[in-house]
C-alpha cells in the first residue's frame, strides 16, 4: 500500500534532517513530477501521487535522486511505514501540520535559502491549528508564516546570560517597533529560538506589546526546550507559532542549536543581536543572515563587557548597523508609513543622556548651526559641547555638515 503524503513527510522529516539538500533533491524530483502539490488538507485515508511513486521506485534509485545511500530502504521499510502512520495520527490529534518545501505554507524567505530544511512541524494561531481552550480567533491567511507576501519578520537573538541592559534594549526596541507601526504592527513577528536570556526577552517583549511571535525550536515538537520556558511557549502558541524541522521524540542535541539558527536566520527580513560574546550561537546565526543577505543590526554594548563583545565587534567591521532605537531598523528596512520621522520626546535606549544633549536638540534644526553658535546658547563649555556633539552624531540624531557646523536629522 502506497504511503499517504503526511506519512511520506514524516519519514523524509527522518531521512534527511542532518542533509537538508538531498531531502530538496527528493522533493523536488516528487514536484516535478506533479505529486508535492498536494493539499495539507487532505483526508488522512485519501490517495496522493507522491505515494504511489514512491511506491514504485526501487530502494536503489530512491538513493540516486536524492543522492543519499540508504535513503531508499527507509522509505521501503515497513517498521518505519508503521511509524509514520502513528505520527499523522499523533500530529492530528494535536493540531500540528507537518509541511513540505513545496508547500504554500512554507515560509517564502526560507525557501530562498541553499540549506533550507525540506520539511517543517508547524503549530500555533498563525497557522489556524492550535485547539487550546483560549484560541478563540480565527487568524486571517494574510498571517500564514508562509504567505505569498510574506509580513515583515525581525530575528532577535542574543546571549542566554542577557544583563539589565540587555533586556531593557530589547524591550525598548519591540516596543518602539510596535508603537511606530500602529495598526501596521500587526502584521510585524518576532522570531527567536525560546532558548534563556535574550530570545526569551524577545518573545516577551513581543507578546506584551501585542506582537506575533515565532520560536524555532532545537528539538522535536512535542518538547520544549528549555522545560523552564513552558508557560512562555503555551503563550506563544495562542499569538504566535512554534516551528522545528527535527522529528517528534528528538533531543536538543548541542549541534541541533546551530542547525536551528540557520531557520531562524533565513525566514527573517532582519536579524538584531542584543548581546553576544565574540564566538557563541548568536554569531552562528548573523553568519548565516549574511549568507542569506540578510539585514543585520547591533546593540551596542559596554567596552569591558565579555558579553557585548560580539555587538561592539560586528559593528565596528561594518557586518551589523549600529543599533540605538527602532528608527534605525525602521528606516533601514522601510517598515511603516513612508516619510516616518521619531517622534520627539521618545526615549532611547540610553535614558540617561546628558540634558547638554537635550538642549543642543533644541538648539538645531535641519539647516546648519555653528558650534560657537550652540556654545553660547547652551552656556556649556566648549569641550563639553563638542563632546555632546560626537555622542549625539554616533546616535544618529544629526550630522556634522563640515568641522564645525551641525544639522539635526
Amino acid at each position: 500500500m502506497a504511503l499517504l503524503f503526511e506519512e511520506l513527510l514524516c519519514i523524509a522529516s527522518r531521512v534527511f534532517v542532518n542533509h537538508p539538500r538531498n531531502g530538496l533533491a527528493m522533493l523536488g524530483y516528487l514536484n516535478e513530477k506533479g505529486s508535492a502539490s498536494a493539499e495539507l488538507e487532505e483526508s488522512a485515508t485519501s490517495a496522493n501521487p507522491a505515494g504511489e511513486i514512491i511506491a514504485q521506485l526501487s530502494e536503489k534509485e530512491i538513493d540516486s535522486i536524492c543522492g543519499l545511500c540508504g535513503a531508499g530502504s527507509l522509505f521501503k521499510s515497513k517498521q518505519m511505514a508503521d511509524w509514520a502512520k502513528r505520527e499523522v495520527e499523533w500530529l492530528c490529534c494535536k493540531g500540528v501540520k507537518i509541511i513540505s518545501f513545496h508547500s504554500p505554507l512554507y515560509p517564502p524567505l526560507l525557501r530562498d535559502c541553499p540549506d533550507a530544511p525540506a520539511i517543517l512541524y508547524c503549530t500555533g494561531s498563525i497557522f489556524n491549528t492550535h485547539t487550546g481552550t483560549d484560541a478563540t480567533t480565527q487568524e486571517p491567511v494574510s498571517q500564514l508564516v508562509g504567505a505569498t507576501t510574506s509580513p515583515p519578520r525581525l530575528a532577535v537573538v542574543g546571549t542566554r546570560l542577557v544583563s539589565s541592559y540587555g533586556r531593557e534594549s530589547c524591550n525598548t526596541i519591540i516596543k518602539e517597533l510596535a508603537a511606530t507601526l500602529g495598526a501596521q504592527s500587526a502584521d510585524l513577528q518576532i522570531v527567536s529560538g525560546l532558548a534563556y536570556g535574550a530570545d526569551s526577552s524577545a518573545h516577551k517583549a513581543a507578546l506584551a506589546n501585542g506582537l506575533k511571535t515565532i520560536a524555532v525550536l532545537p528539538c522535536g515538537i512535542d518538547s520544549i526546550y528549555p522545560s523552564s520556558n513552558r508557560k512562555l511557549a503555551i503563550e506563544i502558541l495562542h499569538n504566535g507559532a512554534l516551528i522545528t524541522e527535527f522529528p517528534r521524540a528528538t533531543a536538543p542535541f548541542k549541534g541541533n542549536f546551530l542547525q536551528r539558527n540557520r531557520i531562524i536566520a533565513g525566514m527573517s527580513h532582519a536579524l538584531l543581536i542584543l548581546e553576544s560574546r565574540i564566538k557563541g550561537g548568536s554569531m552562528s546565526t548573523v553568519s548565516y543572515a549574511n549568507s542569506y543577505n540578510r539585514d543585520v543590526f547591533a546593540v551596542p554594548g559596554r567596552l569591558h563587557d565579555i558579553n557585548s563583545y560580539g555587538c561592539n565587534y560586528l559593528i565596528t567591521k561594518n557586518v551589523a548597523q549600529l543599533c540605538l532605537s527602532a528608527k534605525t531598523i525602521l528606516n533601514s528596512m522601510g517598515w511603516g508609513a513612508a516619510g516616518y520621522s521619531e517622534v520627539a520626546n521618545v526615549p532611547d535606549l540610553f535614558s540617561s543622556s546628558s540634558s547638554l544633549k537635550g538642549k543642543l536638540l533644541l538648539y538645531l534644526t535641519p539647516d546648519s548651526r555653528d558650534a560657537d553658535y550652540l556654545v553660547a546658547k547652551t552656556g556649556a563649555p566648549c569641550n563639553d559641547v563638542m563632546l555632546a556633539l560626537l555622542e549625539l552624531e554616533l546616535e544618529g540624531k544629526i550630522e556634522m555638515i563640515n568641522e564645525r557646523e551641525y544639522a539635526r536629522l
